[in-house]
C-alpha cells in the first residue's frame, strides 16, 4: 500500500469551556507518530495573560481512555505545539480532543486543530 496521510480536523467557534471535548469516530486503521509531527493547531485570538492552554488528545477504545498527546498554546501565541507518544487507531476507536481543565483566558477563542496520521491498512 502506498504511503497515505489522513487528516482529522476539530474546530470551535468562540471560547471553549473547561473540559469541553470533541469526538471523532475512527473508520480506518491509522497511526499517529510519536511527537505528532505534521499536526497543526491555530487559535484566532490567543490568551493575553495567565498560563498556557493545553488541549489533550485521547484515544477511547472499548471504554478505555489512553492519552496520545497534547496541543499547547502558549500565552500570546496563535500556533499550537504538539507533543506526546502518538499511537495506533483502528475502526471503532474514538479520537477525543479535550480543552484545558482550568478555565481559559477570556480572550482565547476560535480554535482549530488538525491531527495528521498515516493510514496503516
Amino acid at each position: 500500500m502506498p504511503f497515505q496521510i489522513e487528516a482529522l480536523r476539530f474546530s470551535q467557534t468562540g471560547k471553549p469551556t473547561a473540559n469541553e471535548f470533541w469526538l471523532y469516530p475512527v473508520v480506518i486503521q491509522m497511526s499517529l507518530a510519536p511527537g505528532l509531527p505534521g499536526c497543526a493547531g491555530y487559535v484566532m485570538t490567543a490568551s493575553a495573560a495567565g498560563q498556557a492552554s493545553v488541549f489533550t488528545l485521547n484515544r477511547i477504545r472499548a471504554g478505555v481512555v489512553t492519552a496520545l498527546g497534547t496541543c499547547t498554546f502558549q500565552v500570546q501565541a496563535n500556533v499550537g505545539v504538539f507533543a506526546g507518544p502518538g499511537g495506533a487507531l483502528v475502526p471503532g476507536d474514538i479520537l477525543q480532543l479535550v480543552s484545558p481543565t482550568t478555565p481559559l483566558d477570556p480572550h482565547f477563542s476560535d480554535v482549530g486543530v488538525t491531527i495528521l496520521g498515516q493510514r496503516t491498512a
